[in-house]
């Protein structure tokens, strides 16, 4: 079985055609914060991480399963 391809927030982030600028003004947050978390230099908190999710229109658990699920097949098909 195929791992689902896992965007990250940046790639949603273009996606939708959005700066860290227009997030910032979405969610509050800092842009220099939210740059990074999409770097993977800093963890969202759970407040946080609802704000961006919301900010870029997706349901926070449904991605948080894609990746468990992901993992869980990458690990089974070692």
């Amino acid at each position: 079985m195929s791992v689902p391809y896992l965007r990250t927030l940046r790639e949603l982030r273009l996606e939708l055609g959005l700066t860290l600028r227009d997030v910032q003004a979405r969610t509050g947050l800092h842009k220099g914060a939210l740059s990074q978390i999409e770097r993977g230099r800093l963890v969202a908190s759970p407040r946080e991480a609802r704000l961006i999710s919301q900010a870029l229109g997706f349901q926070l658990e449904t991605r948080t399963v894609l990746v468990y699920e992901a993992v869980d097949e990458q690990e089974a098909a070692a």
